[in-house]
């Protein structure tokens, strides 16, 4: 009788340390939840992280560099990009969640044009939405140009200035069969100042909006040329293989 009571006990045991380490060792953490107060914002915005899981917390990285833990909503003054995991001792951490705010411009754009329209279905406040410096909405119908493949190129008009950034914001949604662009040029007067390939734009990512930054030499003009590229096909791994890609943009931004 002894004996039975001591097997039956350090099963007891043994099953009480398996749940203990399913309940924590195997154990994947939801990721943050992370706001701005203003996407597109001129002098500052405020980040925001939603209370997480208890006994976790969140660590978020700054621009690629600074490592820091969330304590409390954190105010920008420049442009940022954060990547905000939630971590807790013995539990598996999250996925990233990535979020981007930008510091619009001190000069807006004074006019654009296109050779390209957008689709019928997507075209809410036509070409004056990619220069408005206004965000759009969570819903790609509203403050969005949807365009299916090839390349778009816009003309776009400026106060004589130099110029050394243009930022093009996107979105990425594949289950909307929405790809981010293959790839951004900058043209002067027919001439290439320069081009940003976005190598990850056919694989895998979450839905998110995207800011694509293309640095070009100081160069002083009024007018600018911006081509957006498409991926050529939607690639083999979606339900969509095969068929065009659709990109959608809300602002064109020239500092």
């Amino acid at each position: 009788m002894i004996r039975l009571i001591i097997v039956f006990m350090s099963f007891s045991v043994l099953t009480q340390a398996q749940k203990n380490f399913l309940q924590y060792e195997d154990v994947k953490l939801s990721r943050p939840f992370v706001s701005v107060s203003d996407f597109f914002f001129e002098t500052n915005t405020t980040m925001t992280i939603a209370e997480v899981e208890k006994g976790a917390y969140v660590m978020y990285v700054y621009n690629d560099v600074a490592t820091a833990d969330y304590t409390g909503p954190k105010q920008f003054r420049h442009s940022f990009k954060v990547s905000a995991t939630t971590m807790g001792e013995g539990f598996i951490a999250s996925d990233p969640t990535e979020v981007q705010a930008v510091k619009l411009p001190l000069r807006p754009t004074k006019s654009i044009s296109s050779n390209r329209l957008p689709s019928e279905k997507y075209k809410d406040g036509g070409l004056d939405i990619l220069i408005d410096r206004k965000k759009g909405d969570k819903d790609f119908r509203k403050g969005w140009l949807g365009y299916q493949g090839d390349t778009i190129s816009y003309n776009l008009s400026i106060e004589n200035r130099r110029v050394y950034m243009v930022k093009v914001s996107a979105l990425c949604d594949q289950n909307s069969w929405i790809f981010s662009p293959a790839k951004v040029e900058v043209y002067h007067k027919g001439q290439l100042l320069a081009a940003t390939e976005i190598e990850k734009s056919l694989e895998k990512q979450e839905e998110r909006f995207e800011i694509i930054t293309i640095p070009i030499e100081h160069i002083t003009l009024d007018k600018i040329e911006v081509r957006i590229i498409a991926p050529e096909f939607i690639p083999e791994w979606h339900p969509g293989a095969g068929s065009k890609p659709w990109i959608f943009l809300d602002e064109i931004l020239i500092y």
